[in-house]
């Protein structure tokens, strides 16, 4: 297929391009780890546009199977300058050319694609990505349907929120991110976060380490708050602990289930973890995790509908966004 190509010029662009491209590796059939895997990249291609001020800043994509037997996405991020004056130390966390900035992007961009090239010089930069579509897949076996949004600040480049989203066999992790304030600052922390969980997840790691984890490498950045839940399809059970102001919703509601956040902020301050368990229920649960720019007054009948988890996220950020912070919302179902 043909190169499509996406200019990278408003916030907008960026959540923008990643659902498409979202959409497009759906429909060849590439895992939902890889999926993950393509969102965050895709994330991290567009964000590193806007807050680097890139000169007609671009994204390419296609879906090639030319020197393959499967498909293959290739990305390629282009601009008209200035360059990266260090291209070698530009892949390594901690690099930047943005005060106060993390520098983790490119970085995390490598390390999550299966091929990474990057050429610039004074007149521009190209960086170009291919991520497989069945190298490391996952058999999932699983029913989880899963749907995420995410818009920034309406008067911000880039949204200080962040997700990930991990399955494993029968399973899945869902994380919600808020990175304090908005802005560039805020994106850095959610990204170090977003970052850490992909990277350190696994079905059996402990939630109260994990959180661990996230406050240790939180310390470099402004801070965050985050929420993660671990559903266990095979268990018939989930596992949830939260810290600061981001929520989630268990339904039906008649099932009274209900999980508490503890207060504090990630990379600060915060109190012992709240490990929680209830139970899902295959076919009958549905759970909305989103941050504090979504109201939490969230109807049961505006989520308990016969559609997918496409459409109740449309909805409840349609309805429920005030657009007056970042937002982002979850639906699994």
């Amino acid at each position: 297929m043909d190169y499509i190509t996406q200019n990278i010029i408003f916030a907008s662009n960026v959540a923008d391009v990643r659902d498409k491209i979202h959409r497009l590796c759906e429909e060849y059939g590439f895992s939902p780890d890889s999926l993950g895997k393509i969102d965050l990249i895709s994330t991290e291609m567009a964000t590193n546009l806007i807050k680097h001020d890139a000169v007609n800043g671009k994204i390419r994509y296609r879906i090639t199977d030319a020197d393959t037997e499967y498909p293959v996405l290739e990305l390629i991020s282009e601009d008209e300058g200035p360059g990266i004056g260090s291209p070698e130390d530009a892949v390594e966390d901690g690099y930047t050319s943005v005060h106060g900035s993390m520098g983790a992007g490119l970085g995390s961009m490598k390390r999550l694609s299966d091929a990474f090239e990057m050429k610039t010089s004074s007149s521009g930069t190209t960086i170009t990505i291919r991520k497989n579509s069945t190298k490391n897949q996952i058999n999932t076996n699983s029913n989880l349907r899963i749907s995420v949004l995410t818009r920034p600040h309406p008067l911000e480049n880039v949204c200080g929120d962040g997700y990930v989203i991990q399955r494993f066999n029968q399973g899945a992790c869902i994380a919600v991110i808020d990175g304090l304030g908005h802005g560039i600052e805020a994106r850095n922390a959610a990204a170090c976060a977003e970052k850490y969980i992909a990277e350190t997840f696994s079905p059996e790691h402990p939630l109260d380490s994990l959180f661990e984890g996230l406050g240790t490498v939180l310390r470099r950045t402004r801070g965050a708050v985050a929420s993660i839940c671990v559903i266990d399809e095979v268990k018939g059970e989930m596992r949830y602990a939260g810290v600061g102001d981001v929520t989630i919703h268990v339904y039906p509601k008649e099932d009274q289930i209900s999980f508490l956040n503890v207060p504090g902020i990630l990379g600060m301050h915060q109190a012992k973890i709240n490990l929680q368990r209830n139970k899902w229920q295959s076919g009958r649960t549905i759970i909305v995790m989103h941050s504090d720019g979504i109201s939490s007054s969230i109807k049961q009948e505006d989520v308990m509908r016969d559609v997918s988890p496409v459409e109740i996220a449309h909805a409840i950020m349609k309805d429920y966004w005030g657009k007056n912070d970042d937002a982002t919302v979850v639906v699994v179902r």
